[in-house]
């Protein structure tokens, strides 16, 4: 087992984004991600697939809390790609 798995913070965040990257598109994984950024909302540093992905299954789950929100809106403006689901605007659930 990878010995990062047993980590907290950056590096076990940065094994989830590994293994979305190499095609695991699981909940779960998305699951532990979002309890991973409340823990500490500043591990969000961009908005790329991984975090969108992960963030958009947390809201529609109930999982994101009112600071992760907020780190997760000031970095939006900077996100190459948004679903449009997660746009207020577009009858989304933000």
């Amino acid at each position: 087992m990878e010995p990062e798995l047993f980590e907290e913070g950056p590096a076990l965040f940065d094994s989830f984004k590994t293994q979305y990257r190499n095609g695991c598109h699981s909940p779960f994984l998305y699951i532990e991600a979002c309890r991973l950024l409340e823990k500490d909302p500043a591990l969000l540093v961009n908005m790329e697939p991984f975090e969108i992905h992960a963030l958009y299954y947390g809201v529609t789950h109930g999982m994101i809390g009112e600071a992760l929100a907020l780190r997760a809106a000031s970095l939006a403006s900077g996100a190459k790609f948004f679903p449009p689901a997660l746009l207020p605007a577009s009858g989304g659930p933000l």
